[in-house]
């Protein structure tokens, strides 16, 4: 030891063992992020063939979603430890109670058969949206659920979610039923490894540690949302513990091109931006449903060429681009950054006529940015898009100096490849795409059918239907009516209808109304003038087939 140093001879191998775990922690999320987003988008493509296989394909996806958030915290940890850890809270109208579900049922997988999961939400927020970070919420959400299935080998947990609205504020309680908080120590240390006193006999339990992260950063990501995160012992009185956090959250109404069946639980991603690149933008806040369709309407101009240099990946991102309408024969592979230009100069690559670059970033003979940079120095200005396991703020600057035009964060879906594609390539969208999709199409349905039901001149038509059904029909409807993907054929159409025509006596004055009400439905959600004016053509035009008229007689 150093005569005058007050440091002892174990707390600077303490420092250095610490400083290691910090750069290996940073070290393997970067190595981890491509094979852990290669096995998400296989099991994605996986069309089981019956119930047991379907079984294996969501305990696959539970377990790969397990992985992704302790990822998640690995990133942050390091960043955190760093001092790159800069929280940018983002705010978006959110649907909690779908967040809160999906979330508990991709763990749900994972459960054994001694352990069982209860959701409880309130009433309230399956009718409104909080304003929240959701991909913050999320993942203080998944710390939370984590740590309960990890403590609790035999029991229950229970996830409860309430709203206030005279505090306009949120509470998640994860409450289990297993080892208990211990007397001593703090749980929200980073790397807190506690150990767990439970009565084997009671709760055939062995001894656990914890790698101490998951709590550290939900109290993080708490206190920069204002709010408060705490763990005490089950309220019950029984063995267990209680993981709470309340945060402030404004009720909103829900956003039209939001449908909460289709709120979606995944990974955070960064924002970029900077004044020579102010098309630079990243727009994938997760929970939050794209208002945009995950399919092109006119996809014959589109060549995309892939520069990737794991097979496996290229394999996925081909798949994706394809299941978005893209041609096969729109779609070129290559394995390294340093046969683009060749490629491009190739008769073979002028045939091919590329409109489009996605390219990774770290490959083996040469890295994406220096591959983006000599095409830039030569005058190439197709859109390059970066796809990327790399996050920090200095990982994004060298990407802009590249002259990439955006970037995919891995592992990234196809919501997020359409929109970011979309967004370089300027591409035209259908009215059902401007209107929001099916998820918005369900959305005005429901409150459709609310108007339709509450009229006296046309309710009469809906006694004894299932309802439940006919709305599934009018969604599937409307969709095509708008130009969506699904198939409608028109003298199904004709023959639906033909019965209300003859025997209840359907006809253009209940046409006019129930056209009327669609009006006050899509003016009520802040539809522009324009595409109601479009909207409300669309179904006019299907009046023959709707009344048996003409050729439909």
């Amino acid at each position: 030891m150093v005569v005058g140093s007050e440091k002892s001879d174990t707390e600077e191998p303490e420092r250095l063992s610490k400083t290691t775990a910090d750069t290996l922690m940073g070290f393997m999320s970067h190595e981890l992020k491509n094979p852990i987003h290669a096995l998400q988008n296989l099991a994605k493509l996986i069309k089981p063939s019956d119930e047991s296989q379907a079984q294996y394909v969501n305990l696959l996806q539970g377990t790969l979603f397990s992985m992704e958030e302790l990822l998640i915290s690995f990133t942050d940890i390091s960043k955190f430890k760093s001092g790159n850890f800069d929280i940018k809270l983002c705010r978006t109208p959110t649907d909690v109670a779908a967040l809160i579900e999906n979330c508990a049922n991709l763990y749900r997988q994972t459960l054994t058969s001694h352990v069982t999961m209860h959701v409880t939400i309130s009433e309230i927020l399956y009718s409104s949206f909080l304003l929240v970070d959701a991909p913050r919420l999320q993942q203080i959400a998944a710390n939370a659920i984590t740590n309960a299935i990890k403590y609790t080998p035999k029991g229950n947990i229970d996830i409860i979610v309430t709203y206030t609205d005279e505090k306009q504020e949120l509470e998640l309680v994860v409450i289990d039923s297993g080892f208990g908080v211990e007397n001593t120590g703090n749980p929200f240390e980073l790397y807190y490894n506690g150990e767990n006193n439970c009565n084997n006999e009671n709760n055939n339990c062995i001894l656990h540690h914890s790698a101490g992260m998951g709590l550290a950063l939900s109290r993080i990501i708490a206190d920069s949302m204002k709010g408060e995160l705490s763990l005490s012992r089950n309220p019950d009185g029984k063995t267990g513990s209680a993981l709470n956090l309340k945060i402030k959250a404004e009720r909103v109404s829900p956003p039209l091109s939001i449908n909460r069946s289709h709120v979606s639980v995944s990974p955070i991603h960064n924002q970029i931006s900077g004044p020579e690149t102010e098309h630079l933008t990243q727009n994938f806040t997760k929970g939050v449903s794209s208002s945009t369709s995950n399919n092109f309407r006119d996809c014959k101009s589109l060549r995309c060429l892939i520069v990737e240099d794991e097979p496996v990946n290229q394999i996925i991102l081909k798949a994706m681009l394809e299941s978005t309408g893209i041609d096969e024969k729109g779609i070129h592979c290559l394995s390294d950054g340093s046969h683009v230009e060749s490629f491009l100069d190739s008769p073979w690559g002028k045939k091919f006529d590329t409109t489009l670059i996605l390219m990774d970033v770290v490959m083996t003979e040469m890295n994406g940015d220096i591959a983006c940079k000599k095409l830039r120095e030569k005058g190439v200005k197709l859109p390059i898009i970066a796809t990327t396991g790399a996050s920090t703020k200095k990982d994004i600057s060298v990407l802009k100096n590249a002259g990439y035009n955006d970037y995919l964060l891995k592992p990234f879906h196809k919501a997020q490849l359409v929109e970011v594609i979309r967004r370089n390539m300027s591409l035209a969208q259908t009215l059902f795409e401007e209107i929001g999709g099916q998820a918005a199409i369900d959305v005005v349905v429901d409150t459709f059918y609310d108007k339709c039901l509450q009229d006296p001149f046309i309710n009469h038509f809906f006694k004894g239907m299932d309802m439940h059904r006919q709305i599934l029909k009018q969604r599937e409807f409307l969709g095509f009516a708008f130009g969506g993907p699904s198939e409608y054929n028109h003298r199904q159409l004709a023959e639906a209808h033909r019965r209300i025509v003859l025997r209840e006596g359907l006809n253009e004055q209940h046409f006019d109304a129930v056209a009327n009400h669609l009006l006050a439905t899509l003016d009520g959600r802040n539809v522009p003038k324009r595409l109601i004016k479009v909207a409300l053509e669309k179904v006019a035009a299907l009046k023959p087939q709707v009344l048996c008229q003409g050729e439909y007689a």
